[in-house]
């Protein structure tokens, strides 16, 4: 079989859907997000605050979903942790906000979440049919400035117990370093516009556990 024969079999295994964030099933799926994630920071208050933002595909406004797989659109939601004290662990962090998401993600038709190595994923599902509606994931990250004033974001996560962090340098020159009166560089966080960023440079760090664990 020719090439273009191939070619056309391999297409018919998709079929992937454009979805506008502003449909009614989109809108109404973003809306119940937006109501868990403020009964989570409520719940979450005395231990540590977050911020979160919608990023990847939702806030380009250019969601997919394949009509021909049981799984539907998605949301990738960032998590910023605010601990300002450092009285937990990124662990111990991930940790809470999965035992406060259980609390209020099922009253709007999300099973409990599933903690991967990178990301928690929670999912509706339409179990007659066998079908995920929609899902979301979280993914708990740092902006910061490093000690020669770049700007860097950090992914953290677990594969059994080593901590990986994945550290992007987001900015080509360096800025004044903001340090604390104890001598260090300040980790707040910092936010630029998409545009006057530079193609991130990546960096993994693998971490051995500490204990206790």
């Amino acid at each position: 079989m020719g090439g273009m024969g191939r070619e056309r079999i391999h297409n018919m295994k998709h079929d992937f859907k454009f979805i506008s964030k502003h449909s009614p099933q989109v809108k109404s799926a973003y809306s119940d997000l937006m109501e868990i994630l403020s009964l989570v920071h409520d719940d979450l208050r005395k231990q540590y605050t977050f911020q979160h933002k919608p990023v990847g595909s939702y806030s380009r406004n250019m969601i997919t979903y394949d009509a021909k797989s049981n799984i539907g659109f998605d949301f990738d939601i960032n998590i910023y942790p605010n601990d300002e004290e450092n009285r937990f662990t990124a662990k111990q962090i991930k940790l809470l906000f999965k035992q406060s998401l259980d609390k209020f993600a099922h009253r709007y038709g999300y099973d409990f979440a599933e903690d991967s190595t990178r990301v928690l994923t929670i999912k509706v599902k339409d179990r007659k049919n066998s079908r995920i509606l929609h899902s979301v994931d979280f993914a708990f990250v740092n902006d910061y400035e490093d000690d020669d004033g770049y700007d860097c974001q950090e992914y953290i996560h677990y594969s059994l117990s080593v901590m990986v962090v994945v550290r992007l340098s987001l900015s080509r020159h360096p800025r004044q370093v903001v340090r604390s009166p104890c001598g260090s560089a300040s980790t707040r966080s910092t936010f630029l516009p998409s545009r006057a960023r530079p193609t991130p440079k990546l960096t993994v760090v693998v971490v051995l556990p500490v204990p206790p664990f």
